[in-house]
Order: structure tokens, then C-alpha cells, then sequence
């Protein structure tokens, strides 16, 4: 392999973000996998975890493929 190609891996990223009254999403926590199984393992603890929290939060999953970001699942802990 040549030093100017780059060699991408399929990575899913596991995201814990807290939504301001703005619209602004802040990323609070963010969880690196390399196997779809722990991304969803992790997605569903994230998501009994913070529940019942007060304020916004939004749980998701992103899958990167050749540098492309898509959202896999998405969920919104609020009423």
C-alpha cells in the first residue's frame, strides 16, 4: 500500500449528547467500537442510565464508513 492511501475501517461511534434550549447539541460522551454488537450494548446502558435524568438528552448511534457518518438509532429522553 502506497504512503498516500488511507486505509479506512468501519467504526461505530456510541454518543451521549445534552440538548440545549437552542438546538445546540453538546457531546457529553463519546464510545469507539469496532463491532456492532458492543456499539448496541453500550447504547442500551447509556440509555437506562440516563432516563430518567432531568434536562435533554439524546442517546445515538453513528456508523462511519470511508469517512460517510450515518445514524443507525437515535433516541430522545425527554417527554
Amino acid at each position: 500500500m502506497a504512503k498516500t492511501d488511507k486505509e479506512f475501517r468501519d467504526v461505530y461511534w456510541v454518543r451521549l449528547l445534552e440538548r440545549q434550549s437552542s438546538g445546540v447539541r453538546l457531546q457529553q460522551e463519546l464510545h469507539r467500537f469496532e463491532s456492532s454488537a458492543g456499539a448496541l450494548k453500550k447504547y442500551e446502558e447509556l440509555v437506562l442510565e440516563n432516563e430518567g435524568k432531568d434536562g435533554q438528552w439524546i442517546v445515538d448511534i453513528l456508523f462511519i464508513h470511508d469517512g460517510q457518518f450515518s445514524t443507525i438509532k437515535e433516541k430522545r429522553l425527554w417527554l
